[in-house]
C-alpha cells in the first residue's frame, strides 16, 4: 500500500501500536487471569462459582493494567484512519469510514466499564470471604451476581455487535478502495459474521468454546492489519 509520505510514520506508531494491543489484552485480560483464577466464568447465575472466580485479590491488578491496551487500541485505529481516508474519500465511502471509526471508539470507554466491573467483584468476592453473619454474606452473593449478569450481557454479548460492525464496515471500505489487503477485507467479513454470532451468546446460552473461533478471527484481523500499517510504503 502506498500513501502519501507525510502520514507514514504516523501509520506504522498505528500498527506497531494494534500489535501492542493485542499483546496486551492477552497477557492481561486472558492470560494472567487464567493463570490467577483459573477458566473464567460466563453464562451463569451461580453465586458460588462467581464469588470463587473473583475471590483473588491479584485479580484487580491485571483488570486495571488492562486499560492500557485501549490507549494502544485507539492509536491503531487512527492509524486505520489515516491509511483509508484518502482512498475512502475518492470512492464515496468516507461515511461509512467514519460509521466504523465511531464503532471502534465507542467500544473503548465500555471496555473500561467491563473492567471496572470485574474488579469491583473482586472487591465484592473478598468482602464475602471474610464477612461473620448469614445475612451480609447472602446480600453480597446477590449483589456479585447481579453485577456479574450485567458485565457477562455487556462483554459476551453485546459488545459483540460493536466488533462485527466496525469490522464489517472497515472490510467493505477496504475492498472497495484496496486501502488494505484484499485479504484483510475479506478476513474481517468473516470475523464480522462471527461476531455476530457470538452475539447470541448469552441470550442462547452458547458456550464459551463455541465463540473461540470468532475471537481469533478478530485477533487475526487485528494482527494482519497492523503488519499492513507497518510495512506502509511511501509515495
Amino acid at each position: 500500500m502506498r500513501v502519501q509520505s507525510t502520514a507514514v510514520n504516523s501509520i506504522k506508531i498505528g500498527g506497531v501500536a494494534g500489535f501492542l494491543t493485542v499483546t496486551w489484552i492477552l497477557v492481561f485480560a486472558i492470560i494472567i487471569p487464567s493463570a490467577i483464577a483459573g477458566n473464567r466464568v460466563s453464562g451463569t447465575t451461580d453465586a458460588s462459582a462467581v464469588l470463587a472466580y473473583y475471590d483473588h485479590p491479584a485479580l484487580m491488578w491485571t483488570f486495571w493494567a488492562s486499560g492500557i491496551g485501549v490507549l494502544f487500541a485507539l492509536v491503531f485505529i487512527y492509524g486505520i484512519y489515516l491509511a483509508l481516508k484518502s482512498k475512502a474519500a475518492s470512492s464515496g465511502l468516507t461515511v461509512i469510514l467514519l460509521a466504523s471509526i465511531a464503532m471502534a471508539v465507542i467500544e473503548m470507554p465500555l471496555l473500561l466499564a467491563q473492567w471496572a466491573l470485574q474488579g469491583t467483584l473482586v472487591w465484592v468476592a473478598g468482602t464475602h470471604a471474610v464477612a461473620a453473619d448469614a445475612v451480609t454474606r447472602t446480600t453480597l452473593a446477590t449483589l456479585a451476581v447481579g453485577i456479574f449478569r450485567f458485565w457477562d450481557l455487556l462483554y459476551n454479548s453485546l459488545l459483540y455487535w460493536l466488533e462485527g460492525g466496525y469490522l464489517l464496515l472497515f472490510s467493505l471500505v477496504i475492498l472497495k478502495t484496496r486501502g488494505l489487503s484484499r485479504g484483510i477485507g475479506g478476513l474481517g467479513i468473516v470475523a464480522a459474521a462471527s461476531q455476530f454470532f457470538n452475539s447470541l451468546a448469552i441470550p442462547l446460552g452458547v458456550p464459551d468454546t463455541f465463540t473461540l473461533p470468532g475471537n481469533l478471527l478478530l485477533v487475526a484481523w487485528f494482527l494482519t492489519a497492523s503488519y499492513s500499517l507497518f510495512r506502509l510504503r511511501m509515495d
